[in-house]
């Protein structure tokens, strides 16, 4: 799977009410409230379709030229340079969990470290996670 990752939600399947993807994570996720955990969890929301339809993983087509319009946090926030493109790196880091390289360099430690990982996107709705982490802090 490859397309170019410039704003959360790309790429993510339609509702069957034929909401885009992109339009229902924002709508799930709304800026700003959710903005700073955007990058990850695009990450889990795209690697629970991944692992879903199962495909082999994930190809990050970030470009910062072509023709995305106007880089901004709401509309493409993987391509903020604020904080030395912090978003991307959290992005990957987050992906990181469900593919790539198991090992001691690696982001992955372990291969059960890696199945725990695989199995989270599943095991409860994200919602109820960012919500969780909401009211905690």
């Amino acid at each position: 799977m490859c397309w170019q990752t410039p704003g959360v939600g790309l790429g993510l399947p339609a509702t069957k009410e034929g909401v885009s993807g992109y339009q229902n994570f924002h709508n799930k996720y709304p800026y700003p409230e959710c903005y700073e955990q955007w990058p990850a969890i695009y990450a889990r929301e795209l690697a629970r379709y991944i692992i879903a339809m199962d495909f082999d993983g994930y190809d990050v087509d970030w470009e910062t030229c072509g023709d995305h319009g106007a880089v901004t946090k709401e509309g493409t926030p993987l391509m903020i340079s604020d904080n030395s493109y912090e978003n991307i790196a959290n992005f990957v880091k987050e992906m990181a969990k469900y593919f790539g390289p198991v090992g001691n360099d690696h982001h992955v430690k372990t291969q059960a470290e890696r199945e725990a990982n695989l199995k989270g996107p599943f095991s409860k709705p994200l919602q109820q996670v960012i919500i969780l982490k909401k009211k905690s802090i």
